[in-house]
């Protein structure tokens, strides 16, 4: 079976673009399973290293990250003249090395909610992929967001 063919609307992003995109960004979503259910989190992150980071605390976060689940991890934008989406897939994991978490923080990079977040989780860039839409297509996209 073919797969379809790319609207002229939409454009499959380079590596290179799909890093640019995570990089000139903040807040991101990661994705995992956790009891069979999909779970999707909001995230404060930084990339480092060819991976994600992120500072969380004890519970569902840290939990998928000590199980080395396989994650999903997701920016996106949209603005009058289009938008982009880039995807990650990797294992995560938690950093254990205090200085490792220093320099990250010393980086710039914070937690999303207030109170203790001293666990560091990573996301090695195992996968990536993005694409970026023009305006042409904002009000096609628009009927379905």
């Amino acid at each position: 079976m073919a797969e379809p063919a790319t609207p002229e609307w939409l454009e499959m992003l380079s590596t290179h673009e799909c890093l640019d995109y995570l990089r000139g960004e903040r807040l991101g979503r990661v994705g995992f399973t956790l009891r069979n259910r999909p779970v999707i989190l909001p995230v404060l992150y930084r990339v480092e290293d060819d991976a994600i980071w992120f500072l969380t605390e004890e519970g569902t976060k840290l939990s998928a990250a000590v199980a080395h689940a396989f994650v999903a991890f997701e920016v996106d934008d949209l603005a009058e003249s289009g938008g982009w989406s880039v995807l990650v897939i990797g294992q995560s994991r938690e950093e254990t090395d205090l200085s490792r978490i220093g320099v990250m923080r010393e980086a710039g990079l914070v937690a999303g909610a207030p109170g203790r977040r001293d666990h560091l989780i990573t996301i090695p860039i195992q996968q990536i992929s993005g694409r970026r839409f023009t305006t042409e297509a904002r009000s096609t996209i628009t009927g379905y967001l």
